[in-house]
């Protein structure tokens, strides 16, 4: 069975930042998912102290990721230092398992033991993964690579998060983006991308076509169903469908 995990970046934002992250949680434990991911982004003060929320979320045994919108280097290819301290910070008080974080500037000259030294301040229990964003610069698919293979040289603990629908955001090819990156991903985020005439959107995820990117990865990788949900039936079908280890097309009726 997949681990699946619901960002919170999925249910209406109004209502996530109204009610705050913890209001969620129940939600998400009964649906049958297996993870929630918190937003940096969507956290408001009611969602403080973190310590709070990472109790409530611990109560109802839920896996947990962080996401945060700060770029691991910044504009000069340096490390991004003084946004990553905020996040260690918070970090140690949610305590979650996973961090996620946007590449930022990466480039080949970049110091790479500074990583290292922002990755000794985080709890022991959290691993630090990169995701391909919506910026060219994060989500260009050399870039990601150049850094994951020197990382992987210097024995750098940190892995991927590969975002299915926002390559096209970055006019990367998403087979291209699998065939070079792979063997560097440990955790999925599902969405689907159509271009509409008000540009790019993400839609809910097609369930009458196999998904040939979530068939290349092994099923123990956790997946993210970064589309649109609300808090009915449906968000637990879409998380029975894709708990599976094999996805059959079906046709839901209303």
């Amino acid at each position: 069975m997949r681990k699946v995990i619901i960002p919170l970046n999925a249910f209406n934002t109004n209502s996530v930042k109204e009610n705050g992250h913890g209001d969620f949680v129940p939600f998400i434990k009964e649906i049958g998912a297996q993870g929630i991911e918190v937003r940096k982004e969507l956290l408001t003060p009611r969602d403080y102290p973190l310590e709070k929320l990472k109790q409530h979320i611990q109560e109802h045994e839920l896996y947990t990721v962080f996401s945060a919108p700060v770029e691991l280097w910044s504009e000069d290819g340096k490390l991004n230092h003084e946004p990553l301290k905020e996040i260690v910070t918070e970090v140690h008080q949610l305590e979650p398992n996973l961090l996620k974080l946007p590449l930022g500037h990466y480039q080949n000259q970049s110091d790479l033991a500074q990583v290292k030294e922002f990755m000794e301040q985080l709890p022991k229990g959290t691993k630090l993964m990169i995701e391909n964003d919506q910026t060219l610069h994060g989500g260009n698919v050399q870039h990601l690579k150049d850094f994951f293979e020197n990382a992987l040289k210097q024995d750098l603990d940190v892995t991927m998060t590969f975002d299915v629908g926002n390559w096209l955001f970055t006019n990367e090819n998403v087979f291209e983006a699998l065939h070079k990156l792979k063997p560097y991903v440990q955790y999925v985020h599902l969405k689907h991308v159509e271009e509409q005439e008000s540009g790019l959107v993400t839609l809910p995820m097609p369930l009458h076509e196999k998904n040939e990117v979530l068939e290349a990865f092994p099923q123990h990788l956790p997946i993210a169903l970064e589309f649109p949900l609300e808090r009915d039936d449906t968000a637990k079908r879409y998380v029975d469908y894709f708990s599976k280890e094999e996805q059959e097309a079906v046709t839901w009726s209303n």
